[in-house]
């Protein structure tokens, strides 16, 4: 019994050889999911540069970690050797216990966040861009014009922003409200929940 199954599973194996690899196999199909020039310059940092908030009194000095533009191949399932290829854009600025993140993906996906890590809070705004354009959409309001700590900044996008907690509650934290973006000069101002805001006051580019 023993032997008659050792044959039978030497058998399978030599199938299972003489069968193509799913990565393999000339009928494979794929796609793209890929970010158009328009939509990347929606974020008009290369990654490095240096951005200074002005917070009450205090100033708040983020410094770029670089930009990632990268292609992944993903696989559509487990059982298919079909794949897609997608494209995002991240960048992150690092400062004391805080970073932003402007995260753009999979087409249309535009992402803003900001982590707190003192509180344990994350917090995001996110809206869509156009293929075409560019053009950011889905957002809570367009501002023609917007003054902030002294400077005039054109065609700011205003969007609420949600929040996600790891400890503590709700009430006995200061949390985002809204965020204020440009397509020139990134996020310019930030409101929080106890009537304080992050606004723009330097960008070393």
């Amino acid at each position: 019994m023993a032997e008659r199954m050792f044959k039978v599973l030497m058998f399978m194996v030599g199938i299972s050889f003489l069968l193509p690899a799913p990565g393999c196999r000339k009928d494979c199909k794929s796609y793209d999911i890929l970010l158009t020039e328009q939509q990347k310059k929606q974020i008009p940092f290369e990654g490095r540069e240096k951005i200074i908030f002005k917070h009450d009194t205090n100033e708040l000095v983020l410094n770029g970690t670089g930009r990632h533009d990268t292609i992944e191949k993903n696989l559509v399932s487990g059982y298919s050797c079909d794949y897609y290829n997608k494209e995002s854009v991240s960048l992150t600025f690092e400062g004391e216990n805080i970073s932003l993140n402007l995260y753009m993906y999979a087409r249309d996906k535009f992402h803003i966040k900001v982590v707190d890590f003192s509180q344990g809070l994350s917090m995001h705004a996110s809206m869509l861009t156009a293929q075409s354009t560019g053009e950011l959409s889905e957002y809570e309001e367009l501002i023609d014009s917007l003054t902030v700590n002294n400077s005039l900044y054109l065609n700011v996008y205003k969007d609420t922003v949600g929040v996600t907690y790891s400890f503590n509650t709700r009430d006995s934290m200061i949390y985002a409200t809204y965020i204020y973006y440009s397509t020139d000069f990134g996020v310019v101002k930030i409101d929080f929940s106890d009537g304080s805001a992050w606004e723009l006051e330097n960008i070393e580019w």
